[in-house]
């Protein structure tokens, strides 16, 4: 392995955990002060949490552990995450459009995951249209 990637590779992740790190304190800090260094450690914990156990539920901690912390509680540090996902969604929607108009054979490697996520986005849209009746039908089930 070539050293130089190694280290392009650390870099970057480190970057993008900052980024991460700053775009969900901006989510919060509109309501209250965000509690960055437990933001961190959440964030970092549910990365070694992600590559653990199946399906990220890692990021179960990622939004309890801030919500200690938070005023508005778990709940909105749940809001903070999901808004964070549908921007990661978009943003990586315009990285693989850009691709698809350039015609990368990268795009081959990305379209289940592409379509797994959209599939996820869907279902939260849909849970957002159609929350009372889902609602009333699970009511109705119980």
């Amino acid at each position: 392995m070539n050293i130089v990637y190694l280290i392009l590779a650390i870099t970057f992740l480190t970057i993008a955990h900052f980024i991460k790190i700053e775009r969900q304190s901006q989510f919060i800090e509109i309501y209250e002060k965000a509690p960055k260094s437990a933001l961190s450690k959440a964030l970092s914990i549910t990365f070694i949490l992600n590559m653990i156990v199946p399906f990220k539920l890692g990021n179960i901690f990622r939004i309890l552990y801030p919500g200690k912390y938070l005023k508005n509680g778990s709940s909105f540090s749940m809001a903070t995450i999901v808004i964070d996902m549908v921007l990661d969604f978009f943003t990586i929607t315009i990285v693989y459009l850009i691709l698809l108009i350039l015609g990368n054979s990268v795009i081959e490697n990305i379209k289940l995951y592409f379509i797994v996520d959209l599939i996820i986005i869907l279902v939260i849209i849909g849970w957002l249209i159609f929350n009372k009746e889902i609602k009333k039908i699970i009511l109705k089930i119980v």
